[in-house]
């Protein structure tokens, strides 16, 4: 199990929470990264409040 944070995004709406996943959710042939230290930065805010289109899909 790991935190990520999901974005949702249907045609008019962006969902974002924080969600535990595991492995088994991933999609097959990603690439799984183990990660120390980590943190938001800039353009990563706007993405995750729907404030500016960086997510297509």
């Amino acid at each position: 199990m790991f935190k990520a944070i999901l974005l949702d995004k249907t045609t008019t709406v962006h969902d974002t929470k924080l969600v535990d996943l595991d492995d088994a959710q991933l999609l097959e042939d990603n690439v799984l990264v183990r990660i120390e230290y980590s943190s938001i930065n800039y353009k990563d805010g706007p993405a995750i409040t729907s404030r500016a289109p960086m997510v297509l899909h």
